[in-house]
């Protein structure tokens, strides 16, 4: 399958103007931003890694996760990224119960490289169709590595065309603001074919497998103190008194 490079001039002069929209913005871990539509929280401690970001009406979400590419395994070309894709593609979306690739698009422009992957996927939990929008954001830093993003957008497919909106605009209101070189790849680099992506998200399936299979009972943030679970399942955070998701008061057996 072919993947579009493009270099998106248009949509980035846009990307402002969409975001007065936003009812809110995560500032998260000090160096990304994104905006935050009406109903969409934070769920997790937002300076560390990896984040969730929800909206519990329409049981969909946004995973963030930051990846480190050591110097001796980057990224140094265009060519090299889209055998990566290739391989996620057949590797792990077609492995997905029921996994069905959507759309394969790749962009480019000169400090960052990212592609977006649209897939159907089974959950096998709930028996539904899940529609997953999947984007990577690739940055160099100037100590010689690379830094990967990975945005894992999740909705049932059967919701409005609004969720998935949402879902979209939020990943392309994405921004990292810390130190990156102008250029995501070396100018001279010998050539070596990496695996970095596709063993990144590998591990990022396997991650995701693994809670989800233990969702609502076991679901780890950087420090659950501040958190205590409601009867239903959904974390709070301890300033609040009733549950955010079903409104029951809280249990101080239920502190974590």
């Amino acid at each position: 399958m072919k993947i579009k490079y493009l270099i998106l001039i248009g949509s980035l002069f846009c990307q402002p103007f969409g975001s007065l929209f936003a009812n809110s913005f995560a500032d998260l871990a000090h160096e990304i931003k994104l905006p935050l539509p009406n109903s969409w929280q934070v769920n997790t401690d937002s300076n560390n890694y990896p984040f969730q970001i929800v909206n519990d009406k329409r049981n969909a979400d946004l995973l963030i996760f930051k990846s480190i590419i050591s110097k001796e395994g980057i990224i140094t070309k265009t060519e090299e990224l889209k055998k990566s894709v290739d391989n996620v593609i057949k590797d792990v979306v077609l492995t997905l119960p029921q996994g069905k690739l959507l759309t394969n698009t790749a962009y480019f422009d000169q400090k960052r490289v990212w592609f977006v992957l649209e897939f159907l996927s089974l959950d096998t939990l709930t028996n539904n169709i899940i529609y997953n929008r999947l984007k990577e954001v690739l940055y160099r830093h100037p100590d010689g590595y690379q830094i990967l993003f990975t945005l894992w957008a999740r909705a049932p497919q059967i919701e409005s065309l609004g969720i998935h909106k949402d879902l979209r605009f939020m990943q392309s209101g994405f921004s990292y603001y810390g130190k990156a070189e102008d250029d995501v790849y070396p100018s001279s680099y010998k050539m070596n074919w990496p695996l970095a992506v596709l063993l990144i998200l590998l591990v990022i399936l396997i991650y995701y497998i693994f809670k989800r299979r233990k969702r609502p009972k076991q679901i780890n943030f950087s420090n659950e103190n501040n958190f205590w679970r409601c009867e239903c399942g959904r974390l709070n955070y301890n300033r609040y008194q009733t549950c955010r998701r079903c409104g029951k008061e809280r249990n101080t057996s239920s502190v974590m």
